[in-house]
């Protein structure tokens, strides 16, 4: 876990950019349409940020492009993994109200992905209503929190990360 959220923004980000490299190269259609749309945005948000405000762009870079991509990379750390039943290959990731709210919920991953109409503001209750239900439907893969997830495999493999059916 450690890895994944101090390497993986980094690997992430410039695969990215990569990929997106290639399909511009390729001329994709709409790609340089949308990168020019967002390349105005971010000129938009970089002059605000370092001129109006005057914060050094390495510190909005690392204080909130990178720690959001590290956050991102925490969310799907531990959710996700392999199993021969769909419904069983996300997890549950309970008490978690500040990362809840900032994830929209979706730590209670199962919920999420069994009933994706529900707003994100009504899985807590929803959840809480189903608990049991959801908790046997995904195979027992819940989590007290991310804090227990960082306890447990902050140094440590979470899983095997080569899928089982990969050739």
């Amino acid at each position: 876990m450690l890895g994944r959220l101090t390497i993986g923004p980094a690997v992430m980000l410039v695969s990215f950019l990569a990929q997106e490299g290639r399909l511009l190269r390729t001329g994709e259609p709409g790609r340089g349409r949308i990168w020019a749309t967002h390349m105005i945005g971010v000129a938009a948000v970089l002059f605000w940020v370092t001129v109006i405000c005057g914060m050094p762009f390495w510190l909005y870079f690392f204080g909130f492009v990178y720690l959001g991509a590290a956050l991102t990379r925490l969310r799907s750390y531990a959710e996700h993994r392999y199993a021969e039943r769909h419904e069983e290959r996300t997890a549950i990731v309970e008490n978690s109200h500040l990362f809840g709210l900032l994830f929209l919920y979706n730590n209670l991953h199962v919920l999420h992905h069994l009933k994706p109409g529900i707003s994100w503001y009504r899985l807590p209750a929803v959840y809480r209503r189903n608990r049991e239900a959801l908790i046997g439907t995904n195979g027992g893969l819940v989590y007290n929190s991310y804090w227990d997830i960082a306890r447990r495999f902050l140094l440590k493999p979470h899983d095997d990360i080569t899928h089982p059916k990969h050739s």
